[in-house]
């Protein structure tokens, strides 16, 4: 359904240029001392959830779930802070 001014042609051309996820963060607790950082990415057009513990897994499952996903070159996904 197209957005308020927005042709049908022009909803249907976004559908298929964009896609929606949602992405949860969480610090997890390993021990009385140690924690790490734990998400979930859930690809909205399909419903499929993938977990992950390392930050080169979010960007691997970004592949798996767009072909073709590459990051510009010299760019990088960063890591959050280390837990304190």
């Amino acid at each position: 359904m197209p957005f308020k001014g927005q042709t049908i042609i022009e909803a249907q051309h976004s559908h298929t240029t964009s896609h929606l996820f949602t992405l949860r963060l969480w610090l997890e607790p390993l021990d009385d001392e140690r924690s790490e950082w734990r998400g979930e990415l859930k690809y909205t057009a399909t419903g499929e959830i993938h977990y992950f513990r390392r930050w080169d897994q979010l960007k691997e499952t970004l592949r798996l779930c767009l072909p073709g996903f590459e990051l510009a070159p010299g760019s990088e996904l960063q890591r959050p802070p280390e837990a304190m």
